[in-house]
């Protein structure tokens, strides 16, 4: 408890550094979710990538994320909180949660972005050549 707020500034700044370095990485995406947040959690929606096969292309890469919303977690269907903040349904199906913890620092955060770059980069030519 005593080291509570110092824990919340750092993983506000590591989410902070994720938003900033994945906006500028990787074209056509939406942070998730106006105004006050959770210091730990980033929503994203990815333009043209569908939201599971995201996830299992950046489970094998390694980085760890999941689908929609947290009351949502494992539901085939979208997130209904999403929908609720009048996502469109596409784009709440693109949407993956990431989540900062303590222990993580700007190197894990800033080699995240760039595989997640790689892969939605890999995904959307995917799209192209169908």
């Amino acid at each position: 408890e005593e080291n509570q707020e110092a824990y919340s500034k750092h993983m506000l700044e590591l989410r902070d550094l994720f938003e900033k370095s994945l906006t500028e990485k990787v074209p056509s995406i939406h942070i998730n979710g106006k105004g006050s947040r959770v210091c730990n959690t980033s929503n994203v929606s990815f333009d043209d990538v569908e939201g599971e096969s995201l996830l299992m292309n950046l489970d094998l890469a390694g980085v760890a994320a999941s689908h929609g919303a947290a009351c949502s977690a494992g539901a085939i269907e979208p997130s209904h909180v999403l929908l609720n903040m009048g996502l469109e349904r596409n784009r709440a199906q693109s949407a993956v949660r990431f989540a900062f913890s303590r222990l993580n620092t700007e190197d894990e955060v800033l080699k995240a972005v760039e595989i997640i770059a790689n892969v939605v980069s890999k995904l959307r030519e995917l799209v192209k050549l169908k």
